[in-house]
């Protein structure tokens, strides 16, 4: 949020009657060509201060007026891609489909080789059940140069092919993720869930283990800990999952289903 901007504000409300004596709108033809050049010229600033402020109100949840700024920012510059991504961002998380594929589809349009856009588009296309178009531009994203995290496009990859079925093909991409970066945290989840479900338990703890190593515990990876524990029958172990997750996550679905987890089967996970 620009505090020059705020300041000018708090500033002209103090002053208000200086601000304000003349509300009369300038003709324009009463406006030089200079001056008119300068006013076009800060639209494309306008748009990127407005995207700014977009996203920072969507980062704080105040999702309606992220929408009402990026809205604005595209009707000041509509080449701004960044503007339009973020958009779709907003309109995918608010379940307007039609609006968010527009969107996305313009920022690409804008800015072909972005690999945020191609990744946050795969994850959208992935949940309307486009596996094809998204691994697509899952790929696209994993292959650029400008990319800083490709470990997490091939998280979101083999997301998307487990949400297919596609067990064998998810367990390489997530493993692909973990050798770009060993400690990201989604990829190691995701092993450990994936192997939890083929009653890999002891792959599972490993997974898991890993996972609470870097210090970033979630309600359903203690309740995964818990699972595996009692599979294995370390009572000892799952009782030290039980207490972190009670902790941490006093008021969440896992904790209020500790009582109710059910033993899964052993015979596997020996």
């Amino acid at each position: 949020m620009n505090v020059a901007r705020l300041a000018g504000a708090s500033l002209c409300a103090l002053l208000l009657a200086a601000c304000v004596k003349d509300n009369s709108k300038p003709n324009p033809a009463e406006i030089s060509p200079v001056q008119h050049q300068e006013m076009k010229a800060d639209l494309p600033a306008a748009a990127r201060t407005n995207t700014d402020l977009g996203i920072e109100y969507a980062r704080r949840g105040y999702m309606d007026l992220a929408q009402e700024k990026l809205k604005k920012a595209i009707d000041q510059d509509d080449s701004y891609a960044l503007a339009h991504s973020t958009l779709a961002f907003i309109y995918a998380q608010r379940g307007h489909t039609e609006e968010a594929d527009r969107e996305y589809r313009r920022a690409l349009e804008l800015d072909n080789g972005n690999p945020d856009t191609h990744n946050n588009y795969g994850v959208f296309l992935c949940g309307q059940g486009k596996r094809a178009e998204a691994d697509r531009n899952f790929k696209i994203a994993i292959a650029s140069r400008d990319y800083t995290t490709p470990e997490a496009a091939w998280t979101n990859a083999g997301t998307c092919a487990r949400s297919a079925g596609d067990l064998q093909g998810a367990e390489s991409d997530f493993r692909n993720a973990l050798a770009i970066n060993p400690a990201f945290p989604n990829a190691l989840a995701e092993m450990a869930k994936l192997s939890f479900g083929r009653r890999d338990y002891l792959h599972t703890r490993a997974f898991l283990q890993r996972f609470d190593k870097l210090g970033k515990p979630s309600a359903d990876m203690l309740a995964l800990g818990v699972k595996t524990e009692r599979a294995l029958g370390n009572p000892d172990g799952a009782h030290s999952y039980e207490i972190a997750l009670a902790r941490n996550f006093p008021d969440s679905p896992e904790a209020a289903q500790l009582g109710k987890i059910i033993i899964p089967d052993q015979t596997n996970g020996r």
